[in-house]
């Protein structure tokens, strides 16, 4: 695993690259996704986030731990072919249809940011959602080595914006959290139900986190850089996530914003440096995060498909990859057709509704997410099982308990998500989807395993016929 010399134009990730890149997949869910999480209380969405801490940091050092004793491994298809042949087909699809899902929902989020700021109608935002995509698809096929400088730039610019919000703001944000805050204990509206339905919101401070492990065709020295640049990239995303959540909870007035607004951490910003025409030129900056988000999904969806191509998974098609820069370009640009398919026609069916598109999408990734989770953590154990631990340059220091805690974590949070429906009827739509897509996509592959096996069945058929008669002509010449 490492940078691929095949390509002599492939764009190289180091250390740096590989922490943007982590940092770029997660931002965006810390601009728009944790928010309904303060819909059960301040205390609900706080437990949440530390339980969503802790499970991240469990799954991916286990997960770290398995793509470095797998050292040619680019992807969850191959890293779960150690269970068999159908698993390794779900763990990629979900994987892929997760990336797709999400490129859908982030391409919503700018279109309805700029919507917000331009003050647009919101039939506009189809042309929003091409520009955007459009300029993604560009850095990802013909600027490919310019890409990991601009991912780079975009991760930092946004960063900047929301730190310097923070800075601003501190003083008043704090004053005014302890404001919110007053009046009762902070746990005191916690109960074991607004908990669990608070839990598949609390997620998306971090989810994504886990892209950076699938660029190993394009980067250098993975085995040593992944680790650090993984712990770099929790840490920074811990640290957002936190200020985020203080600082919109402080946003006047308070905790009605954040759950129920758009964008919680615009309104923060327009509540602190008011709504002029300068401010809306400089909260333009947070689209920049969307767009990090954006490209690395995007990159890694075609990333994936690829592979998977490659391994006979996919149609043979969609394995084609750029002959100067290896990027795989002709997948990356159908897995972005498909999500703005799925995105017009979820935008047309809830009529423009931001809240509700958001909603579908974000519990139909959180299904794909989710179940992709358990197979590798279902992995990393019978790799810690059949394997001596000495031949691996990373080991994961929470072991086979951390690895089955986050297992159960992981159940528990599949179980909150599959039955948010019951108290979130707008989720819906996003869990019957992604079980609808993950049916019919086993049920082809299956039909076409069981083609391809009476195809080899009927070839061996006629080869020992062949055979046959050859061997029965010299007898009957004799």
């Amino acid at each position: 695993m490492g940078h691929d010399m095949q390509f002599p134009f492939a764009p190289r990730f180091r250390r740096i690259h590989l922490w943007a890149a982590g940092v770029a997949a997660v931002i965006c869910g810390d601009f728009v996704a944790w928010q309904p999480a303060f819909g059960q209380g301040i205390g609900c969405a706080l437990l949440g986030f530390f339980v969503a801490a802790l499970f991240y940091v469990l799954l991916v050092s286990s997960l770290t731990e398995v793509i470095s004793r797998m050292g040619d491994a680019e992807g969850p298809s191959q890293v779960a072919a150690c269970i068999g042949p159908r698993t390794s087909f779900l763990a990629g699809f979900m994987e892929c249809l997760k990336c797709v899902l999400i490129i859908a929902d982030v391409t919503s989020a700018s279109g309805a940011l700029m919507q917000e700021l331009t003050e647009s109608p919101s039939d506009l935002q189809p042309l929003w959602w091409l520009l955007f995509c459009g300029i993604i698809l560009l850095l990802n096929s013909k600027l490919m080595t310019f890409s990991v400088q601009a991912l780079v730039a975009m991760t930092l610019a946004s960063l900047a914006i929301v730190l310097a919000y923070f800075l601003f703001s501190s003083a008043r944000t704090f004053e005014l959290a302890q404001e919110a805050m007053a009046g009762g204990d902070l746990l005191s509206d916690v109960s074991l139900l607004a908990f669990f339905k608070s839990l598949p919101a609390g997620i998306w401070c971090f989810l994504g986190l886990e892209q950076m492990l699938w660029f190993g065709k394009f980067a250098v020295d993975l085995k040593t850089n992944l680790p650090r640049a993984l712990t770099w990239s929790y840490v920074t995303l811990f640290i957002l996530a936190m200020l985020t959540l203080i600082c919109s909870l402080a946003a006047s007035p308070g905790r009605h914003v954040t759950t129920h607004e758009q964008f919680p951490l615009l309104v923060a910003y327009f509540d602190v440096f008011g709504e002029s025409a300068v401010a809306r030129y400089f909260a333009l900056l947070l689209l920049l995060g969307i767009l990090a988000s954006l490209h690395v999904f995007t990159f890694v969806a075609g990333q994936l498909v690829t592979q998977m191509a490659e391994d006979s998974l996919l149609p043979a098609c969609l394995a084609q990859r750029d002959g100067q820069t290896g990027a795989p370009t002709y997948s990356s640009a159908v897995c972005v057709v498909i999500a703005l398919l799925f995105l017009e026609v979820i935008f047309q069916a809830l009529d423009h509704r931001y809240e509700e598109i958001r909603a579908t999408f974000t519990s139909a990734a959180s299904i794909c997410a989710l179940g992709g989770y358990m197979i590798q953590l279902i992995c990393f154990m019978l790799v810690r099982c059949r394997n001596q631990t000495e031949d691996t340059i990373f080991l994961s220091p929470f072991g086979m308990l951390g690895a089955g805690t986050a297992f159960a974590i992981t159940l528990v949070l599949m179980a909150s998500v599959l039955l948010s429906p019951l108290f979130h009827s707008l989720n819906f739509c996003g869990v019957a989807l992604s079980l609808a897509v993950l049916l019919l996509a086993n049920c082809l592959h299956e039909s076409y395993r069981r083609q391809q096996k009476r195809k080899s069945a009927r070839s061996s058929s006629t080869i020992l016929q062949k055979m046959d008669c050859g061997t029965t002509q010299p007898q009957a010449r004799a």
